[in-house]
């Protein structure tokens, strides 16, 4: 989970790089609520290709929905105090983020409703020189934590890949005792 956060804010990092990127208007991608501030939210090319503005929020959003259809991964943008109601914490989150209070970082084995064993990594998300063009709006100043992302993924195919493997280090050193 932490490698999976880690690619993941590799991927956020790049777009702040670029103070955002730019991707045609369409349904699944119209222009973000949350920057109707933002006098270059939208763009027209000269040949009159409507563009929005994708933040790392938002690409965060669109990265995760896709995530969640292709594969048992969810990632979740998240904060206590979002700024996108979509954002909002589960109760885990919620009480991670809280017991964080500020930098850090947790990793838990939890269960779904259905009793399904998952692992979950949070990891706060500070604000970065150039996160301070759309959050200081907000009140954030530089260092504060905005908020985090969370990782989740199924635990039982690694539960059954690691029972496997002691299972076949036992009979290699049963037979390694019985050779010797």
């Amino acid at each position: 989970t932490r490698s999976f956060f880690q690619e993941f804010l590799m991927t956020r990092f790049w777009n702040t790089m670029h103070n955002g990127v730019y991707v045609r208007v369409s349904e699944e991608t119209p222009p973000n609520p949350f920057l109707k501030d933002d006098p270059l939210r939208d763009l027209v090319t000269t040949s009159g290709i409507q563009l929005t503005k994708l933040n790392p929020a938002y690409m965060t959003r669109q990265i995760s929905d896709i995530t969640r259809q292709r594969s048992p991964i969810v990632f979740h943008l998240t904060g206590l105090d979002p700024i996108n109601p979509a954002n909002a914490p589960d109760a885990w989150e919620e009480k991670t983020l809280r017991e964080l209070r500020g930098a850090g970082e947790k990793i838990a084995m939890t269960a779904t409703p259905q009793g399904e064993k998952i692992f979950r990594y949070i990891s706060t998300l500070a604000i970065e020189p150039r996160c301070l063009g759309c959050h200081e709006r907000y009140g954030d100043k530089l260092g504060s934590q905005r908020g985090g992302i969370s990782v989740s993924m199924p635990a039982k195919p690694l539960i059954d890949l690691q029972k496997r493997r002691v299972k076949a280090l036992l009979i290699f050193f049963l037979a390694i005792w019985l050779l010797g």
